[in-house]
């Protein structure tokens, strides 16, 4: 405490004790006095300094000034340094010379505390703003803490829904294919059944009745074994060729050769199972000059597969037409039948494995694999394999592959 000041101030360690962050000031508003922890807060303040040559009052909006500094004594101000640093106090009446200012720093963080270089030593005892600041960290860190725990818990819940869901998923799948795979297991024993028991039936009979059988019934007996036995290497060659594709095992030996010579190999296979069905070419072969650069025994397999199943789907008398054109650097060979046609939303369904539709004309044959396996095969030939059909009018399935240009596969 400087000589000469009021008697109604504390002695200077009381009032430092008390009054940490205090200003005591004349008539001329010259500081006569500075608290300890003000002064650290404000190392720049010094004692025979002006107030307002530091200092301006943020609210309430008072002159600096020593009248209305008095008149408004108690009042609860709020000052701030050129720095921004700021006070929250009162302005008190020593005595008739002497004005103190009693506050304590405006912060909202014990952070922001310690960058003013302050720490709670700094403060009074009796200051309830320590204790206002130390709770409100406190229920800013309770309530941060809580904020977390929830977003985690949230998050954890969110990731539970999400396993579930697959977990949902996968079971739906499981059942998919547990009864894709029943459906399998039923349909190929009995597409298997039928020819093992014609081949059984026919040989039993040969067996049995050799000596009284006609050079004629001999004939067609074994003619019925060997039907049979190729339809079951169709059925085995299909469902090899199926796992084979499945596990992208399928190698094709590509040569550069005429497309009329593939659609005549083709020709000539299905016609031999083609019953009373004719097949009509509707292109002239000889004058189909277009090259491909294909593996010859997979296409032909493919079309004969499109033929026989056009032949199938086809009512008696009604031929089924195949059609070749080049167009945009690619062959298009079309397949037609007069058959049932397919609806428009099975026209995409009949490409996958183990389908098989019915019709008026055909009972469901095979294992519901060769339209899988022949636009797989077209596919890793650059090519593909579609279908356009009418209900009731017949369906045109159209091979499309690459014209050779000296690129192979």
């Amino acid at each position: 405490m400087l000589p000469g000041t009021s008697a109604g101030w504390p002695r200077n360690a009381v009032a430092d004790a008390l009054f940490p962050f205090h200003l005591l000031m004349d008539r001329s508003l010259v500081l006569r006095s500075i608290g300890p922890s003000l002064a650290v807060m404000y190392p720049r303040v010094a004692v025979g300094d002006t107030f307002d040559g530091h200092f301006r009052l943020v609210r309430p909006p008072v002159p600096i000034e020593w009248t209305a500094l008095r008149e408004h004594q108690r009042a609860l101000f709020v000052v701030q340094d050129e720095s921004g640093k700021r006070l929250r106090g009162q302005f008190i009446a020593v005595d008739d010379d002497h004005l103190a200012f009693l506050g304590s720093p405006l912060v909202n963080s014990l952070r922001y505390l310690e960058g003013l270089g302050l720490s709670a030593s700094h403060f009074a005892v009796h200051d309830s703003s320590l204790d206002y600041l130390l709770l409100l960290e406190s229920s800013h860190t309770v309530l941060a803490d809580s904020i977390r725990v929830e977003a985690a818990l949230r998050q954890e819940h969110a990731e539970l829904e999400a396993a579930h869901d697959q977990l949902e998923r996968l079971n739906d799948e499981l059942r998919e294919a547990s009864a894709l795979q029943a459906d399998f297991l039923a349909g190929v024993s009995h597409e298997l059944r039928a020819p093992l028991h014609a081949i059984l039936g026919s040989t039993e009979v040969i067996e049995e009745w050799d000596a009284q059988l006609t050079p004629e019934k001999r004939r067609a007996l074994v003619q019925t074994v060997r039907t049979a036995a190729n339809q079951l290497l169709h059925l085995v060659d299909d469902l090899l060729d199926s796992a084979a594709m499945s596990s992208g095992r399928v190698r094709l030996v590509a040569t550069t050769q005429p497309a009329a010579a593939v659609i005549r190999r083709a020709l000539e296979i299905a016609a031999r199972a083609a019953g009373g069905v004719r097949i009509v070419p509707q292109t002239d072969l000889d004058a189909l000059d277009a090259q491909v650069h294909v593996d010859g025994v997979r296409i032909v397999q493919v079309l004969v597969n499109l033929l026989t199943n056009a032949v199938v789907h086809s009512p008696p008398d009604t031929p089924v037409t195949v059609a070749a054109r080049g167009e945009g650097g690619r062959l298009l060979i079309a397949v037609t039948d007069r058959g049932p046609g397919i609806p428009e939303g099975q026209q995409e369904r009949i490409f996958e494995k183990f389908v098989r539709l019915t019709d008026t004309h055909a009972a469901p044959r095979g294992l519901g694999l060769g339209l899988y396996i022949s636009r797989t095969l077209a596919r890793l030939h650059r090519g593909d394999l579609s279908v356009s059909s009418t209900p009731g009018e017949g369906s045109t399935f159209t091979l499309s592959l690459p014209l050779a240009g000296g690129n192979s596969m």
